[in-house]
C-alpha cells in the first residue's frame, strides 16, 4: 500500500518519533557546530541542545508570522503548533524547555501541528533539522501517528490560509528568519555546485549519493 502511494521508509537517528516529508513540504536540515555559536544561558558559555531546538521553533514561528499565521510552542512537546487562544504565542531566543506533558491528554481543537522538528547532534555537531507544512498534501500523515502525539491535528500553511504559498518566498523568509535567530550571515546559493565553490578555507567534497537524494525530492517519505 506504500509503494502504490510512493512511500518509502527510512530509520534514522533523527531524535523524536515517525515523521513525514513529502512533496509541498519545506526541509531544512541546517549542519552546525554549536561549539561556535555562544549562548544566551549563563550557565554554559555555547550553544546547547535545548537551546538550539528553541531557536529553531522560533525560525519557524517568525516565517508563518510573515504569512499571517500566528504559531506558538506547546508545553511539553517539541514543534510548532497554530494558536489556540490569541495572544498566546511565544517568541523568544533561547526560552528554556517546557515541564513534560501526555502527548494523548485532551488539548485545545483548534491547534494543529504546522512545522516538525527532529535532530542528531554528535560531539556538538548538528543533523536532521525541521520540516514546514507549506502545501503538503496532509493525507499522507493519516499513515503515520505524527511524533507520536494523537491529540493534535496536522495542519499546513495552504491550509491555514486556503491558497497556495510559493515554496521559493518561504524559502527565502526561513532563511532569513534563520539568520536573526542565529545571529549568522546567511547567503543564498542556487546550486550544489555553487556551495562546493565557495572558498569557506575547508576542502569539500560531495557526500557519496547526495546529488542521487537530491534528484529524487519529488517521492515522499515517511
Amino acid at each position: 500500500m506504500l509503494a502504490s502511494r510512493g512511500v518509502e521508509v527510512h530509520e534514522c537517528d533523527r531524535g523524536g518519533d515517525v515523521t513525514f516529508h513529502g512533496p509541498g513540504q519545506l526541509v531544512a536540515y541546517p549542519i552546525l557546530d554549536l561549539l561556535g555559536f555562544p549562548s544566551a544561558n549563563t550557565t554554559r558559555k555555547t550553544l546547547g541542545a535545548v537551546e538550539f531546538v528553541r531557536r529553531l521553533e522560533e525560525v519557524l514561528i517568525r516565517t508563518c508570522a510573515e504569512f499571517g499565521i500566528a504559531t506558538k510552542r506547546t508545553p511539553g512537546l517539541t514543534g510548532v503548533w497554530t494558536e489556540g487562544t490569541i495572544g498566546s504565542s511565544h517568541v523568544g531566543t533561547g526560552a528554556l524547555a517546557r515541564p513534560a506533558e501526555s502527548k494523548t491528554q485532551p488539548l485545545n481543537a483548534s491547534e494543529a501541528k504546522i512545522a516538525a522538528l527532529g535532530v542528531h547532534i554528535s560531539r556538538g555537531v548538528t543533523s536532521h533539522g525541521v520540516a514546514l507544512n507549506v502545501n503538503t498534501d496532509l493525507s499522507f500523515f493519516k499513515l503515520i501517528i505524527p511524533c507520536g502525539i494523537t491529540s493534535k491535528p496536522v495542519t499546513s500553511m495552504q491550509k491555514e490560509l486556503g491558497r497556495v504559498v510559493p515554496m521559493q518566498d518561504v524559502a527565502h523568509a526561513l532563511s532569513r528568519n534563520f539568520g536573526i535567530a542565529f545571529e549568522s550571515q546567511i547567503l543564498w546559493l542556487d546550486s550544489l555546485d555553487a556551495l562546493l565553490g565557495t572558498n569557506i578555507d575547508v576542502p569539500m567534497t560531495v557526500p557519496e549519493n547526495l546529488r542521487k537524494i537530491h534528484g529524487e525530492e519529488d517521492s515522499a517519505r515517511a
